[in-house]
Protein backbone atom coordinates (compact mmCIF):
# COMPACT_ATOMS: atom_id res chain seq x y z
CA UNK A 1 0.00 0.00 0.00
CA UNK A 2 2.85 2.36 0.87
CA UNK A 3 4.54 1.61 -2.45
CA UNK A 4 1.39 2.39 -4.42
CA UNK A 5 0.82 5.62 -2.46
CA UNK A 6 4.37 6.76 -3.15
CA UNK A 7 4.03 5.95 -6.85
CA UNK A 8 0.67 7.75 -7.06
CA UNK A 9 2.18 10.80 -5.37
CA UNK A 10 5.06 10.77 -7.85
CA UNK A 11 2.70 10.64 -10.85
CA UNK A 12 0.50 13.44 -9.50
CA UNK A 13 3.57 15.56 -8.78
CA UNK A 14 4.79 15.11 -12.35
CA UNK A 15 1.42 16.11 -13.77
CA UNK A 16 1.15 19.20 -11.61
CA UNK A 17 4.70 20.43 -12.17
CA UNK A 18 4.88 23.46 -14.45
CA UNK A 19 6.88 22.75 -17.57
CA UNK A 20 9.93 24.98 -17.50
CA UNK A 21 11.35 24.95 -20.99
CA UNK A 22 13.57 27.03 -23.19
CA UNK A 23 12.54 29.74 -25.64
CA UNK A 24 11.87 26.92 -28.12
CA UNK A 25 8.67 26.02 -26.25
CA UNK A 26 5.60 25.95 -28.47
CA UNK A 27 2.03 24.67 -28.54
CA UNK A 28 1.16 22.60 -31.60
CA UNK A 29 -1.49 20.19 -32.84
CA UNK A 30 0.31 17.12 -34.14
CA UNK A 31 -0.69 15.03 -37.20
CA UNK A 32 -2.05 12.32 -34.85
CA UNK A 33 -4.50 14.84 -33.38
CA UNK A 34 -2.67 15.24 -30.09
CA UNK A 35 -1.86 18.61 -28.53
CA UNK A 36 1.83 19.14 -27.83
CA UNK A 37 3.33 21.71 -25.47
CA UNK A 38 7.09 21.76 -25.34
CA UNK A 39 10.35 22.18 -27.16
CA UNK A 40 10.43 22.11 -30.94
CA UNK A 41 13.29 21.58 -33.38
CA UNK A 42 12.90 21.63 -37.15
CA UNK A 43 9.13 21.64 -36.70
CA UNK A 44 9.06 18.49 -34.57
CA UNK A 45 8.83 17.82 -30.82
CA UNK A 46 12.39 17.64 -29.56
CA UNK A 47 13.43 17.88 -25.92
CA UNK A 48 11.04 18.19 -22.97
CA UNK A 49 7.32 18.27 -23.63
CA UNK A 50 3.80 17.12 -22.93
CA UNK A 51 1.54 15.35 -25.42
CA UNK A 52 -2.22 15.04 -24.79
CA UNK A 53 -4.59 12.99 -26.97
CA UNK A 54 -8.30 13.78 -27.48
CA UNK A 55 -9.23 10.48 -25.80
CA UNK A 56 -7.48 11.45 -22.58
CA UNK A 57 -4.09 9.73 -22.86
CA UNK A 58 -1.10 11.84 -21.77
CA UNK A 59 2.68 11.63 -22.11
CA UNK A 60 5.13 13.84 -20.25
CA UNK A 61 8.83 13.50 -20.88
CA UNK A 62 11.53 13.56 -23.52
CA UNK A 63 11.11 13.68 -27.29
CA UNK A 64 13.51 13.27 -30.20
CA UNK A 65 12.74 13.94 -33.86
CA UNK A 66 9.01 14.03 -33.17
CA UNK A 67 8.76 10.80 -31.19
CA UNK A 68 8.77 9.85 -27.51
CA UNK A 69 12.43 9.12 -26.83
CA UNK A 70 14.16 9.11 -23.44
CA UNK A 71 12.57 9.09 -20.00
CA UNK A 72 8.88 9.76 -19.59
CA UNK A 73 5.51 8.99 -18.05
CA UNK A 74 2.61 7.70 -20.15
CA UNK A 75 -0.88 7.74 -18.60
CA UNK A 76 -3.79 6.12 -20.42
CA UNK A 77 -7.38 7.23 -19.96
CA UNK A 78 -8.29 3.85 -18.39
CA UNK A 79 -5.77 4.21 -15.55
CA UNK A 80 -2.93 2.29 -17.17
CA UNK A 81 0.43 3.88 -16.24
CA UNK A 82 3.97 3.46 -17.59
CA UNK A 83 7.02 5.17 -16.10
CA UNK A 84 10.36 4.60 -17.76
CA UNK A 85 12.37 4.61 -20.97
CA UNK A 86 11.18 5.17 -24.53
CA UNK A 87 12.96 4.69 -27.85
CA UNK A 88 11.55 5.78 -31.20
CA UNK A 89 8.07 6.13 -29.71
CA UNK A 90 7.94 2.74 -27.99
CA UNK A 91 8.56 1.56 -24.45
CA UNK A 92 12.12 0.27 -24.70
CA UNK A 93 14.62 0.01 -21.84
CA UNK A 94 13.78 -0.11 -18.14
CA UNK A 95 10.36 0.79 -16.81
CA UNK A 96 7.41 0.16 -14.52
CA UNK A 97 3.94 -0.61 -15.82
CA UNK A 98 0.89 -0.44 -13.55
CA UNK A 99 -2.27 -2.12 -14.80
CA UNK A 100 -5.63 -0.39 -14.16
CA UNK A 101 -8.11 -1.38 -11.44
CA UNK A 102 -5.48 -3.14 -9.34
CA UNK A 103 -4.81 -5.78 -12.01
CA UNK A 104 -1.10 -6.01 -11.23
CA UNK A 105 2.26 -4.45 -11.87
CA UNK A 106 5.44 -5.14 -13.85
CA UNK A 107 8.91 -3.72 -13.33
CA UNK A 108 11.86 -4.53 -15.56
CA UNK A 109 12.97 -4.59 -19.18
CA UNK A 110 10.91 -3.55 -22.20
CA UNK A 111 11.48 -3.82 -25.94
CA UNK A 112 9.22 -2.39 -28.65
CA UNK A 113 6.40 -1.85 -26.17
CA UNK A 114 6.31 -5.27 -24.47
CA UNK A 115 8.02 -6.97 -21.51
CA UNK A 116 11.45 -8.15 -22.61
CA UNK A 117 14.53 -8.95 -20.52
CA UNK A 118 14.66 -9.52 -16.80
CA UNK A 119 11.72 -8.34 -14.74
CA UNK A 120 9.23 -8.87 -11.94
CA UNK A 121 5.50 -9.23 -12.49
CA UNK A 122 2.93 -9.24 -9.67
CA UNK A 123 -0.73 -10.28 -9.98
CA UNK A 124 -3.59 -9.10 -7.73
CA UNK A 125 -4.02 -12.60 -6.23
CA UNK A 126 -0.49 -12.45 -4.80
CA UNK A 127 1.19 -14.45 -7.55
CA UNK A 128 4.70 -13.19 -8.34
CA UNK A 129 7.15 -14.01 -11.15
CA UNK A 130 10.81 -12.99 -11.11
CA UNK A 131 12.89 -13.90 -14.14
CA UNK A 132 13.24 -13.57 -17.89
CA UNK A 133 10.69 -12.25 -20.37
CA UNK A 134 10.58 -12.26 -24.18
CA UNK A 135 7.93 -10.80 -26.49
CA UNK A 136 5.72 -9.94 -23.52
CA UNK A 137 5.71 -13.40 -21.89
CA UNK A 138 7.68 -15.30 -19.27
CA UNK A 139 10.31 -17.06 -21.37
CA UNK A 140 13.61 -18.37 -20.03
CA UNK A 141 14.58 -19.04 -16.43
CA UNK A 142 12.44 -17.76 -13.59
CA UNK A 143 10.70 -18.28 -10.27
CA UNK A 144 6.92 -18.25 -9.94
CA UNK A 145 5.44 -18.02 -6.46
CA UNK A 146 1.71 -18.41 -5.96
CA UNK A 147 -0.39 -16.51 -3.47
CA UNK A 148 -1.33 -19.75 -1.68
CA UNK A 149 2.16 -21.15 -1.01
CA UNK A 150 3.20 -22.96 -4.18
CA UNK A 151 6.52 -22.28 -5.90
CA UNK A 152 8.08 -23.21 -9.25
CA UNK A 153 11.73 -22.68 -10.16
CA UNK A 154 12.82 -23.48 -13.67
CA UNK A 155 12.22 -22.81 -17.35
CA UNK A 156 9.30 -21.05 -19.04
CA UNK A 157 8.15 -20.52 -22.61
CA UNK A 158 5.34 -18.25 -23.71
CA UNK A 159 4.19 -17.77 -20.12
CA UNK A 160 3.95 -21.53 -19.42
CA UNK A 161 6.13 -23.94 -17.45
CA UNK A 162 8.27 -25.58 -20.12
CA UNK A 163 11.54 -27.42 -19.60
CA UNK A 164 13.45 -28.54 -16.52
CA UNK A 165 12.02 -27.34 -13.23
CA UNK A 166 11.08 -27.93 -9.63
CA UNK A 167 7.54 -27.44 -8.30
CA UNK A 168 6.80 -27.24 -4.58
CA UNK A 169 3.11 -27.51 -3.65
CA UNK A 170 1.36 -25.93 -0.65
CA UNK A 171 1.12 -29.32 1.11
CA UNK A 172 4.91 -29.79 0.89
CA UNK A 173 4.94 -32.17 -2.08
CA UNK A 174 7.76 -31.61 -4.55
CA UNK A 175 7.97 -32.49 -8.23
CA UNK A 176 11.36 -32.37 -9.96
CA UNK A 177 11.71 -33.00 -13.67
CA UNK A 178 10.42 -31.96 -17.05
CA UNK A 179 7.40 -29.77 -17.78
CA UNK A 180 5.77 -29.35 -21.16
CA UNK A 181 3.64 -26.25 -21.71
CA UNK A 182 2.25 -26.24 -18.19
CA UNK A 183 1.99 -29.98 -17.47
CA UNK A 184 4.35 -32.53 -15.91
CA UNK A 185 5.79 -34.53 -18.79
CA UNK A 186 8.94 -36.66 -18.72
CA UNK A 187 11.02 -38.88 -16.45
CA UNK A 188 10.32 -37.11 -13.18
CA UNK A 189 10.33 -37.60 -9.45
CA UNK A 190 7.45 -36.73 -7.10
CA UNK A 191 8.01 -36.73 -3.34
CA UNK A 192 5.04 -36.56 -0.98
CA UNK A 193 4.95 -35.24 2.61
CA UNK A 194 4.57 -38.75 4.08
CA UNK A 195 7.72 -39.96 2.37
CA UNK A 196 6.16 -41.70 -0.61
CA UNK A 197 8.16 -41.30 -3.84
CA UNK A 198 6.97 -41.77 -7.40
CA UNK A 199 9.94 -41.86 -9.73
CA UNK A 200 9.13 -42.60 -13.33
CA UNK A 201 7.24 -41.51 -16.42
CA UNK A 202 4.77 -38.61 -16.41
CA UNK A 203 2.61 -37.61 -19.37
CA UNK A 204 0.08 -34.76 -19.57
CA UNK A 205 0.21 -34.32 -15.78
CA UNK A 206 -0.46 -38.04 -15.12
CA UNK A 207 1.89 -40.59 -13.56
CA UNK A 208 2.08 -43.55 -15.94
CA UNK A 209 4.56 -45.84 -14.31
CA UNK A 210 7.24 -45.86 -11.67
CA UNK A 211 10.77 -47.03 -12.12
CA UNK A 212 11.08 -46.81 -8.33
CA UNK A 213 8.34 -46.67 -5.72
CA UNK A 214 8.46 -46.63 -1.99
CA UNK A 215 6.09 -45.80 0.82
Amino acid sequence: MKRRSLLSTTIISILLLPVFLSDAQQTNTLPNGATYIGEIKDGKPNGQGKETWPGGDKYIGEFKDGERDGEGVFLQYDGHVYIGDFKAGKRTGQGTEIMPNGQGQYKGGFKDGVFDGRGTKVWPDGQRYIGEFRDGHQTGQGTLTSGYGGKYVGWFEGGLLNGQGSMTYPDGSEHIGQFRYGTRDGNDKMTYPGGKIEDGVWKDDKFLGASKSSS
